[in-house]
């Protein structure tokens, strides 16, 4: 996962976000793909992969992604192992 380039950027028009590269297992369980863009966490603007790091540490509980696929935005949630 990276923070998007200027042309990804400008592509998806979007400000910000972080691009999906891999999905591990449970992420692509929840129907997390490649070339997803992660836009926020549980209600909160996703700004950084640290941030998107802390708000995903805890084991046990489940999330809710806020996902840009295609210009398409959806919830997906994902439970953290």
């Amino acid at each position: 996962m990276h923070p998007l380039t200027d042309a990804e950027r400008r592509k998806s028009d979007l400000p910000q976000g972080l691009m999906v590269e891999s999905t591990p297992e449970g992420a692509a369980k929840a129907g997390i793909q490649p070339g997803d863009i992660v836009l926020g966490v549980n209600d909160a603007l996703v700004e950084s992969q640290e941030k998107l790091a802390a708000a995903t540490s805890t084991t046990g509980k489940k999330v809710s992604l806020l996902i840009q696929r295609n210009r398409a935005r959806s919830f997906v949630s994902v439970d953290l192992k």
